[in-house]
């Protein structure tokens, strides 16, 4: 009998093995932690305390001022949680700022944004935007705008 041939049985088991484990792996579906967690409201308001708004479209970008990205920056100090995301009011000036997350990759994610007056009965305009965690700390807008079932376009 061939001293090899015990080694090369063994090989062969390794490596079917091996295949087999590579064929679970490929028909596993490709879920990552952060897309199966709940889209939370504490997210969100890390996000809305990180989100660089000067690089979505936004009403704060006409009130752009040097050194300020932040809603913090622009007067949304406060947050309050609600239908699953957050919000705040710039009380000097009747404004409302929402975040809510309709898709979450880890680092990038897809946004329910609602910016617009709260006086006279007006509502806020709402729109998606993709944005990316970037180096800074900051989330950046990608210049991508997914639509979403869960962020229908709105302005009345």
């Amino acid at each position: 009998m061939d001293a090899n041939f015990g080694r090369r049985k063994s090989a062969m088991k390794l490596g079917t093995a091996t295949m087999l484990a590579l064929a679970a792996w490929a028909i596993w579906p490709p879920v990552s932690t952060a897309q199966s967690a709940p889209h939370s409201e504490n997210a969100a308001l890390f996000v809305a305390e990180h989100l660089d708004v000067l690089s979505i479209p936004s009403s704060i970008y006409a009130r752009r001022k040097p050194g300020a990205n932040t809603l913090k920056d622009y007067g949304f100090a406060d947050f309050e949680k609600i239908d699953g995301g957050v919000r705040s009011i710039d009380h000097e000036k009747q404004w409302l700022f929402g975040i809510r997350i309709v898709e979450d990759n880890g680092g990038i994610k897809v946004l329910c944004i609602q910016d617009g007056p709260r006086i006279g009965g007006s509502f806020p305009s709402q729109t998606t935007a993709e944005v990316k965690l970037g180096r800074d700390g900051l989330f950046h807008g990608t210049g991508r705008f997914p639509q979403s079932d869960q962020c229908p376009p709105f302005q009345r």
